[in-house]
């Protein structure tokens, strides 16, 4: 509607165009093209109501930007030599982000105070872009038509630059500023002593409007023919539903339905009515000039919205639909066509709803007019992203669906209905918390109910007179971050799909045809569009300042960039012309290398005239000057093909930077993206980013490594030994050899490792080959068993491979040589390239030996020597980059191996008495002792050189803006060397040693480690200082001691105090709906990382390195506390023990315990402050509670006492005073402290936190594992606890060594079995011991009852604490896969899938009885239960022991996942109906009444009822409403028909039990299982029966 006459005000949503002219409209992209300029928008032409949104504006007034314009010129600012210094620089950044954050708030102040005021002609104003939040400005830069006027454009900051003034262009228009009414609009700012006017230039374009909307997408949409057929192809799925009006209800709503006043059918009858589309629009340059000035109206879109719950034309909703909990969204279908469906809705964590960005609509007035939506009203839905509308097709009288259509009309006729619940006399809008139905021009619209589980499919419906009561939808408002974050990935959408384009009609193998092609093209400009616009998103990606960066990753997967991103990957050039290329201009050499590569075109243009006359003027020869103008054609064509070349690898490099960005530790775009890049893998010969995207695709997800070999087979006793086979397709070595693997829609992919494989072969000492089989060797920490060794087995079988990927490496007289292209060199004579080769290198093989890995470790034990690995890893004389190295492969070979084991404590299962544990394996702990001796001293050789530097920077002026630099290799051996010690302390390997002192010297160093933070380094220098101050005060006389944490929190909350105050600063913003809601917010997120750049440390790398160090202390500091309660337990059973000796009566003995309890509760540890000391110990009891009251009087009289006899580990506070313990108590809390406060990192702050906790909670800590204690007096149990250590070292050996014999099984069918045999019998042995009645002798034989069927608590709770569940996973996951291809594969005998078959059964039966009600074990199991339903396809039995795992433990019932159990069902769809899969719904259902029956029964939707039939095993009825069992097989031969229908019943009836159950679920069932066919079921003659009653004798 028009809105005339009324005054312009702050506030208001305007649209600007020229004042002869009323259909054009200023309008401008935002983001990539900011250019502002005319635009020909009328209703009936395609793109209009795109265009016209684009050209709305908020009138704002005048912002004040002194701080703007400070940050602007902040780079040259920072260039001053004051800030040369990094703390200084770091103030100056961080009050520059509060100064700024502060003017932005007093601009939205002022602007709210002025909203909805007049307008006066002397007032300044701005113009806010409602499309990009951008302010409509003039630069003063050349215009690109009419050059002698400035360009008009979007600024994305406010500035004078922005600021604009309205006159009336008539004089009696004097009065005021209306709308509609003619203006002149001019600059605030004076140029040139001129006031510069906005105008219109003359020259008129065409513009084609149908390319407006097409450049938004990459795929196709489906043509009228094409949504015919799938609207029959729908109907087809649904099988026995047809469309009967007849049985259509009519609606429940008691209320009027609202009839089409006069107005709407006037707008209804307009248009249907409308004219024919034309193709072109008109478009127009509008400038600023000095001389000029054109006349322009400003029309009112809407007013200043108060009420935010209303909706709005122009806003962006989601539609929601309630009962089949769906939004509706534009999706790719798998014929690659963009259809309407619906997609489930999520939510996040906190319940809040989760949408979709392709699922965002625009509301849009049929002419194109701003205000609230009323109800009932027509208008129109238009999709954000792609700019079609929201139409109907119509097929027949009433099958109908969803589509998009380019051109308003009447198809696209929308209004919403409201519940009767939404009535309300003083609302007639709608409003974003209403319900609603949806109705078309004349018809309601009825969803019909879409199988959710099926592949992509369109938005059935049916067109009626009548609505129905569960077709009710809710409107979800789109958040501006939302809506602004995908404008700008609209804007730059077109820019990759032009040059898509482009890159494939650049694909011309003649290089004079390609010149040409390049020049019309305007190749140069369309490269520097990519450019800027992949680093734009790059940036946009990795921005976390407003959104998560996961979010911004799921924005752009649904906007389709990575598709279009692999398509330019994949079209950008191929190999043969990349080889041309290279061939050209890399092995020339330097003689024939081109120069100045980024020489000016237009220069080398003018050069080359010059040469053609030149050449013409002394050249008579005719033929002669031909050759020469030859020449330089094909020189300048040259050039242009390297040119092109050149661009090419820049995009090519900055693709694959985004798509790190947009992957990284993000699972669901990894996946997605893997399966695409064989088709562009081929770059991995030429560009290091290739190997670098991938290895950041598979390094965090575990499950791309551990099934990267999923269709790979090395089976050497075939006749091709020498060869990989895949799927029984042979292997072609050399050069092009790759493998195919996984055809899957006729489409041949390519398996990474052999790409790999064959790349390294090809290109020898390829780093990049290196890193990625580093890459594919482990995840995290942990070595990936089957990687490891399909890596081992190509090495052995290729010597090839060898030679190309592994440099010879020999050590002669302790020095370790490195063979070069036959040449012998020691590692000083190595240059960098090869020496990173080398260090890489052996960084693979400590990678190849993770996890116990005992081919590696075998074959790496070979090549370097124990005594030279940990000799050389102090060696000075080496680079620290190779004894980092060697220092990892010393912890992987010959530490992190048997006999050696993580310690487990505390030990929560004691033996009354025991004896002496010796292992079998010979440890040379002579070397031991001398690695543990050069670990201290490195450490405390680091220590004091970092104190020592510390000291001295902190002795200097102003030392405070200095921090202590550390080269990355330092860092690196450092964290090594923490490793390696973590690992000598927690294997126990220091106390084998006797040198458990250790403890109290190492900790010192790992605490000042921890607290140091060298960007402030001044911390840890107070800190210490005072350390050594109280020391030096205790020696020479015992006085009170002064805390020293004070001061070390108050320089930690110094440090962090800009950063709190920031935080207030943005909460106070949250807290005014700021950030989330106000338009001009955008602008001070880009400024805010804009300074933030400045602040970002370049060393990176080290950081993280420091991070990772501290994460390492912070593990030994809980391993100390854990050694900490190990001790108190200890000590408080022989407390007990000694009184229980003195043989006194309970009564007595119960008093002597309270009275003395006290001496063995640990001491809290010091807080540092004296004060704070002394009141916890005089309230420590009294916080107790009565229970204890009178203990608490005797707290002064006792102390902690030592009963154990042993030496007592102290707590984190007495290791931290060394060996001044007697004379003063340390106080490790300020370190804590000091390192939480300054921690940036999420991980390290939870780990500190808990190290904190920790020393606080021990007497807790203590009394919770002294009643999960379990004491062993008992002989039998005694020796059974024997028996199981003994087993379980068995188990470990055999099991690490499992690569070798399982090795030898796949390649020898008929092989030797021992080793499984082997491991059999231990489990078996295993698994009988967990039984009650199995009875171990004292020489440790085994003796089995007949009465042998109970599990015994207490045996569970020793293999718990031994660990024994540990070496099951790890085989389960190492070797699982491979055997169960075994049971696949015909090759093999019957014998030997027995043998794999029996040995998993046994194995899953162990782990079934290790769980069996015992809570903490089923929780211990649980974290691995997507490993035990990876090979589901055999019966191992492990769905049995997944439903021992969820068995009476009910809160792994309750919170059990729909996903899980649609899993569960779809086993039975994949592998036929057997009854297994039904026992862990069974299992479920007997602890949450309401959960299974709504997945195994239908809706009351006729829709539902074909998918729940094969798991209701059985066919309904259309005459009846029942269903019918069917024990028919259809071919599947998995099938249990009998079994699984009586496990079908049982948990049907299950779901009965319990009053609320048998009340609501008894109905649902009945419908189902009538009376009548039950009784008719039972009296069939079955197998069952026909035996039990004896036919009669015919003769008698």
């Amino acid at each position: 509607m028009k809105i005339s006459q009324q005054p312009l005000r702050f506030g208001q949503i305007v649209s600007i165009k020229p004042s002869d002219i009323s259909n054009m409209f200023l309008t401008s992209d935002g983001y990539i093209k900011t250019k502002a300029q005319l635009f020909e928008i009328e209703k009936n032409k395609v793109a209009c109501g795109t265009l016209f949104f684009q050209s709305l504006f908020q009138i704002y007034p005048k912002f004040t930007t002194t701080r703007l314009e400070q940050v602007q010129n902040l780079e040259q600012e920072l260039a001053k030599s004051k800030y040369s210094k990094e703390a200084t620089r770091q103030q100056k950044l961080q009050d520059m982000e509060e100064k700024v954050i502060q003017e932005y708030r007093q601009n939205i102040e002022a602007a709210n105070k002025v909203k909805n005021q007049i307008i006066s002609q002397s007032q300044t104003i701005q113009f806010l872009h409602i499309s990009s939040n951008k302010y409509l400005a003039c630069n003063y830069t050349e215009a690109d038509g009419e050059r002698e006027n400035f360009k008009l454009e979007l600024n994305e900051f406010p500035s004078d630059c922005t600021c604009f003034k309205l006159v009336a262009a008539f004089t009696h228009y004097h009065n005021g500023l209306f709308s509609d009414e003619p203006v002149y609009i001019i600059m605030d700012k004076i140029y040139l002593g001129l006031k510069p006017y906005i105008h219109l230039a003359k020259e008129i374009k065409q513009y084609d409007n149908s390319k407006f909307l097409s450049s938004r997408t990459l795929f196709n949409f489906p043509n009228e023919k094409t949504l015919d057929r799938k609207i029959q192809q729908g109907q087809m799925k649904y099988k026995g539903i047809k469309i009967d009006p007849t049985n259509i209800q009519e609606p429940t709503t008691h209320f009027m339905l609202m009839p089409l006043d006069y107005k709407k059918k006037q707008d209804l009858e307009q248009v249907v009515q409308s004219t024919q589309v034309q193709q072109y629009i008109l478009k127009r340059e509008v400038n600023v000039s000095l001389e000029h000035k054109s006349i322009f109206q400003i029309s009112i879109f809407s007013d200043p919205i108060e009420d935010e719950n209303q909706i709005c034309y122009g806003d962006v909703i989601q539609l929601n639909h309630i009962e089949l909990n769906a939004i509706l969204v534009t999706m790719k279908n798998q014929s690659d066509e963009i259809i309407v469906s619906l997609q489930q809705t999520k939510n996040d964590q906190l319940g809040e709803f989760i949408g979709n960005t392709y699922g965002m609509w625009q509301i849009e007035h049929l002419k194109l007019a701003g205000g609230p939506v009323e109800w009932g009203q027509l208008f129109r839905l238009r999709h954000f992203s792609l700019g079609k509308y929201l139409a109907i097709h119509r097929v027949g009288e009433m099958n109908s669906c969803f589509y998009l259509d380019d051109n308003p009309n009447e198809n696209s006729l929308i209004q919403f209905l409201p519940l009767p619940s939404s009535i309300n006399e003083n609302k007639k809008y709608v409003t974003k918390d209403a319900f609603f139905k949806l109705k078309g021009a004349n018809e309601w619209i009825q969803f019909l109910d879409q199988n959710h589980d099926s592949e992509i499919q369109i938005v059935m419906l049916r067109l009626s007179d009548n609505c129905k009561d569960d077709d009710v939808l809710k409107c979800q408002k789109a958040t501006l971050s939302e809506i602004q974050e995908t404008s700008f990935l609209i804007s730059c959408f077109p820019v990759l799909r032009k040059s898509l384009i482009m890159f494939k009609h650049l694909q011309i193998k003649d290089l004079k045809k390609l010149s040409k092609e390049i020049e019309k093209s305007k190749f140069t400009k369309k490269m520097t569009h990519l450019e800027k616009v992949l680093e734009d998103l790059t940036r946009f990606c990795n921005n976390q300042f407003l959104m998560s960066n996961q979010n911004r990753q799921k924005v752009l997967k649904e906007q389709y960039f990575i598709d279009i991103l692999l398509e330019i990957l994949c079209h950008i050039s191929d190999e043969d012309q990349i080889k041309q290329y290279l061939d050209n201009y890399t092995r020339r050499g330097q003689r024939n290398k081109i120069k100045d590569d980024q020489s000016d075109p237009s220069r080398e243009e003018s050069q080359r005239i010059i040469t053609f006359k030149s050449a013409a003027q002394q050249l008579k020869n005719q033929s002669q000057l031909m050759k020469t103008v030859q020449k330089a054609q094909k020189d300048h064509s040259d050039k242009q093909f390297k040119l092109l070349m050149q661009s090419k690898f820049e995009a090519i490099r900055n693709i694959y930077k985004l798509l790190i960005s947009i992957c990284k530790n993000n699972n669901e775009n990894e996946y997605y993206v893997y399966n695409k890049v064989v088709k562009f893998n081929y770059q991995a010969k030429f560009f290091k980013e290739t190997t670098d995207f991938i290895i950041s695709l598979l390094q965090n997800n575990e499950s791309l490594l551990s099934n990267l070999l999923d269709d790979v087979k090395l089976n050497q006793s075939r006749k091709r030994r020498e060869t990989l086979s895949i799927d029984s397709n042979s292997f072609q070595s050399h050069r092009q050899s790759f493998v195919n693997i996984n055809e899957k829609n006729g489409i041949q992919s390519k398996n990474m490792v052999i790409f790999y494989k064959n790349l390294c072969e090809l290109n020898k000492q390829s780093l990049d080959c290196l890193q990625f089989f580093r890459c594919i060797s482990k995840y995290g920490n942990k070595g990936l068993s089957v990687n490891q060794e399909m890596i081992h087995s190509i090495m052995v079988n290729s010597d090839k491979f060898r030679e190309s990927l592994f440099l010879p490496i020999e050590i002669k007289n302790n020095q370790l040589l490195v063979y070069i292209h036959g040449e012998e060199k020691q590692i000083k004579q190595l240059d960098i390239p090869q020496l990173e080769y080398l260090v890489s290198q052996l960084n693979l093989y400590s990678d190849l030996a993770l996890s116990r890995n005992f081919l590696w470790r075998t074959f790496i034990s070979n090549k370097f020597q124990q005594d030279f690995v940990f000799t050389s890893i102090f060696d000075e004389q080496l680079p620290l980059e190779v004894r980092s190295a060697l220092c990892n492969i010393g912890l992987t070979v010959y530490i992190d191996h048997e006999p050696f084991n993580l310690l487990i404590v505390p030990n929560l299962c004691r033996l009354i008495h025991t004896r002496p544990f010796k292992s079998g394996a010979q440890i040379n702990y002579e070397s031991l002792t001398t690695l543990v001796q050069k670990v201290m001293e490195s450490i405390h050789n680091s220590y004091n050189q970092t104190k020592d530097e510390m000291n001295q920077k902190a002795k200097q002026k102003k030392s405070h803006l200095y921090k202590i630099e550390k080269s990355q290799e330092q860092n690196q051996f450092q964290l090594d060397i923490v490793r390696l010690t973590k690992t000598l302390i927690q294997f126990d390997i220091v106390n084998q040693i006797n040198r458990k002192e250790i403890y109290h010297e190492i900790l010192p160093p790992l605490i000042f480690f921890l607290e140091y933070d060298r960007n402030n380094f001044l911390v840890s220098y107070i800190l210490n200082h005072l350390r050594e101050e109280q020391i030096n005060k205790a020696k020479s006389s015992l006085k009170k001691l002064k805390g020293m944490v004070t001061s070390a929190i108050d320089i930690g909350r110094n440090l962090v105090a800009i950063i709190n105050k920031k935080d207030k600063l943005e909460e106070e913003f949250a807290q005014q709906s700021l950030f989330s809601k106000h338009p001009i917010v955008q602008s001070l997120l880009t400024l805010t990382s804009y300074i933030q750049q400045f602040s970002q440390d370049q060393s990176e790398q080290i950081s993280k390195i420091d991070i990772e160090m501290k994460l390492q202390i912070c593990d030994l500091l809980i391993f100390f506390q854990e050694l900490r309660l190990d001790f108190l337990i200890t000590n408080f059973l022989q407390f007990y023990q000694n009184k229980q000796k003195k043989g006194k009566d309970q009564v007595k003995l119960k008093q002597e315990l309270e009275q003395e309890l006290i001496s063995i509760l640990p001491p809290t540890l010091r807080t540092g402050i004296e004060e704070t000391n002394q009141k916890g110990h005089q309230n420590l009891f009294s916080a107790l509670g009565d229970a204890v009251h009178s203990v608490g009087k005797m707290i002064q009289q006792r102390k902690f006492t030592n009963y154990s006899g042993e030496v007592e580990m102290p707590d984190l506070d007495g290791l931290m005073s060394g060996v001044n313990k007697d004379i003063i108590k340390s106080a490790v809390l300020p370190s804590l402290l000091v390192t939480f406060y300054q921690s940036n990192d999420s991980l390290l702050s939870d780990k500190v936190l808990e190290v904190i906790r920790r020393c606080f909670t021990q007497k807790q800590e203590l009394f919770e594992n002294l009643r999960n204690l379990e004491i062993l007096f008992e002989s039998t149990e005694i020796n059974c606890y024997y028996m199981i250590q003994n087993l379980l070292v068995e188990l470990r050996a055999i099991t690490e060594s499992s690569e070798v014999w399982l090795s030898d099984l796949i390649n020898f069918q008929r092989g030797d079995t021992q080793q499984i045999t082997k491991l059999k019998e231990i489990v078996v042995q295993l698994n009988s011991l967990l039984y009650k009645h199995t009875v171990v002798t004292s020489q440790l034989e085994i003796q089995e009852q007949e009465n042998n069927a109970i599990i015994s608590p207490t045996r569970q709770k020793i293999f718990t604490y031994l660990s024994g569940h540990v070496p099951l996973v790890n085989f389960i996951r190492d070797s699982q896969n491979q055997l169960s291809k075994i049971l696949k594969d015909k090759e093999y005998s019957n014998i030997s899938k027995k043998v794999v078959l029996d040995l998993m059964g046994k194995i899953y039966m162990l782990l079934n009885h290790f769980c069996k009600n015992e809570v903490k074990n089923q929780n211990i199991l649980i974290q691995h239960l997507d490993l035990f339903l990876d090979e589901v396809e055999e019966d191992y039995g492990q769905i049995q022991l997944v439903a021992a795992m969820y068995k009476d433990n009910r809160f792994l019932c309750e919170n059990i996942s729909n996903q899980r159990i649609q899993q569960m069902l779809q086993f039975i769809t994949l592998y036929g109906r057997q009854s297994r899969f039904l026992e862990l719904l069974k299992v479920i259902q007997s602890k949450t009444n309401l959960k299974i029956l709504q997945h195994l029964l239908p809706h009351q939707k006729d829709e539902d009822f074909t998918r729940n039939e094969l798991w209701l095993y059985g066919q309904f009825q259309k005459m009846q409403s029942g269903i019918t069992f069917d024990f028919r097989t259809n071919n599947q031969n998995l099938n249990e028909p009998y079994l699984y229908h009586m496990k079908l019943i049982e948990v049907l009836l299950q779901t009965t039990y319990g009053e609320e159950s048998f009340k609501l679920n008894t109905p649902k069932l009945k419908q189902i299982l009538k009376l009548g066919y039950l009784v008719e079921l039972l009296l069939m003659e079955d197998n069952f029966i026909q035996d039990y009653f004896p036919k009669a004798n015919p003769t008698d």
